[in-house]
């Protein structure tokens, strides 16, 4: 049961890969926006670098100025680093150098380099001693937040700063948790009605049948009741096709691994009193996929920590409120 549902799971689950593709309105445009879609269209993602740590290769990408300040990146659920470094060029522009590594499972990265959130952490500790560099900001995105955490909170003296963006902060333990389009599923798996393995399943079954049926419906899953200001957005189309084109079939075993390993885990990902470095959090809080109840948890267990809010659904780089991540994000990096 447990590898069929790990085949129907990567079969079905395209959430990211089939991309609606409506024209952006021309009406109700947001009065300012983040990205440039023309900067979107033309982005050529780097060359792919690797490292090998006892018989096993971590896959990275190196982007921006070489002895700019370092931003250790922990990419989210699905894409690895071809999906999430197009719509993060604002962090380069502005003298940060990116690194940004697959992490275990995901393409050129392998899944022996360590299932657990402290061992993607541990694989990003090793790439910086590769690199000679000491101390990094780490940035953890979506379902990149638990490593990212976990590297604050095991290496807190080479964490210059900490930002979360829709991040996973604690596993999925009740229903608050967990993405709204899972929580009847999900409360079956806890009563005991179904098994993870089918509980993994189930997720891959209900995003066919949308995919299959409404689009609209598709995109609500992650964005919400922010539907408009998505789609109002003027790099939307654009947004969405950087999505798809980071999407591969070599990412299966980490996206199943991310399920399975980390957001099923039941351990917690870090513990407050460890982490003493600065601390940014964005979330939107009608955030559908990774809901406002992780950026709260964070919020209140990192001492001094900054939450801001978004208004794009979990896609924080659309809608007006994008801007944040170049007016109040950017600077607070410099300052750190």
């Amino acid at each position: 049961m447990f590898e069929k549902a790990r085949r129907q799971f990567l079969l079905k689950s395209l959430l990211f890969t089939s991309v609606p593709m409506w024209p952006t309105p021309i009406f109700a445009r947001p009065r300012r926006n983040l990205l440039d879609p023309d900067r979107l269209r033309n982005f050529r993602i780097p060359q792919r670098k690797s490292i090998v740590r006892g018989n096993s290769r971590i896959s990275y990408v190196d982007f921006g100025p070489p002895n700019g300040p370092t931003i250790l990146y922990f990419h989210g659920w699905r894409g690895g680093y071809a999906a999430v470094l197009p719509r993060e060029y604002i962090l380069t522009d502005a003298g940060f150098r990116v690194l940004i590594p697959n992490r275990p499972g995901y393409d050129g990265s392998d899944l022996d380099l360590g299932k657990t959130a402290r061992d993607a952490a541990d694989m990003g500790r090793h790439l910086l001693d590769s690199l000679s560099i000491k101390q990094a900001i780490v940035l953890g995105t979506s379902g990149g937040g638990p490593a990212a955490l976990a590297f604050a909170d095991l290496y807190n003296g080479r964490t210059r700063a900490l930002v979360l963006q829709c991040a996973v902060t604690r596993p999925w333990a009740d229903l608050d948790h967990v993405p709204r389009i899972f929580q009847t599923e999900f409360a079956d798996y806890k009563a005991g009605r179904m098994s993870k393995g089918q509980f993994v399943e189930m997720m891959g079954n209900k995003l066919s049948e949308l995919q299959s049926k409404d689009l609209v419906e598709l995109l609500k899953i992650s964005v919400g009741k922010r539907l408009a200001n998505v789609q109002n957005d003027p790099a939307f189309a654009e947004f969405f096709r950087t999505l798809a084109r980071g999407d591969s079939p070599n990412n299966k075993h980490g996206e199943i691994n991310d399920v399975m390993e980390i957001f099923l885990s039941g351990s917690e990902y870090f513990t407050g009193n460890n982490i003493k470095c600065p601390t940014w959090i964005i979330h939107d809080t009608e955030d559908p996929f990774v809901t406002h109840h992780h950026a709260a948890h964070a919020h209140a267990t990192i001492r001094g920590s900054r939450l801001v809010g978004a208004d794009g659904g979990h896609f924080i780089w659309l809608g007006s409120e994008s801007v944040k991540l170049k007016s109040e994000r950017v600077p607070f990096l410099r300052r750190v």
